[in-house]
């Protein structure tokens, strides 16, 4: 009895042992695998540093060109977004000069019609003096100092004879004086749309 006892128990011992002992290792191989783990990050980590360290100057380099590329596209962006307003506003200009002409030859030929007649409806004047009116205003908007000068005398010339001619009595204007006044204004007018100054007042180019 004794002897199957003692057999008994060495079977159990060896159970024991022989159960408890993968754990054991299993435990020392996770203890490995982290340990292996953690010098790979270290050496991954420290081989890095080291990359960064050798080749520090051309990741500088890299970096600087880098940042001039995205400096070059944005500068090239701002450039062309400001050439299109200075085209728009070189337009807008134009065409408010544009108009600016064709009001002005607009009463230079109305001047060249009642040139002939100084007995015209009173209407007609009305509408004249209105033309001029408001040239004058723009003009001081739209002209350098000297071409505002120039035309202003002429528009101010041309409304004092209307405001004369509305004045008086139509039948005691002599027809020479007034042909000749008419025609002086509209001389005035037929220069200063040709001269060299108006022309290049004109140019879109020119136009800053």
């Amino acid at each position: 009895m004794n002897k199957d006892n003692k057999e008994k128990n060495e079977i159990k011992e060896i159970e024991v042992n022989t159960t408890a002992t993968p754990d054991i290792d299993s435990q020392k191989d996770m203890g490995n695998v982290s340990t292996v783990k953690e010098k790979k990050y270290k050496n991954t980590f420290r081989n890095m540093l080291n990359f960064i360290e050798r080749h520090n100057a051309a990741i500088t380099l890299l970096f600087s060109l880098m940042l001039i590329v995205v400096s070059v596209a944005q500068y090239s962006t701002y450039n062309r977004q400001a050439n299109i307003a200075s085209n728009a506003n070189k337009l807008s200009q134009y065409e408010y000069r544009f108009e600016f002409y064709q009001k002005l030859e607009s009463v230079q030929q109305t001047t060249a019609t009642v040139m002939l007649n100084p007995k015209l409806d009173h209407e007609e004047f009305s509408e004249l003096s209105f033309k001029i009116l408001s040239l004058l205003r723009e003009s001081k908007l739209l002209f350098n100092k000297d071409l505002s000068q120039n035309i202003n005398n002429i528009l101010s010339e041309h409304i004092e004879f209307l405001s004369y001619l509305n004045n008086e009595d139509i039948d005691k204007i002599d027809d020479d004086d007034y042909k000749n006044e008419m025609f002086k204004l509209n001389t005035n007018y037929t220069d200063f749309l040709n001269s060299d100054s108006f022309i290049e007042y004109l140019n879109i180019n020119i136009i800053e």
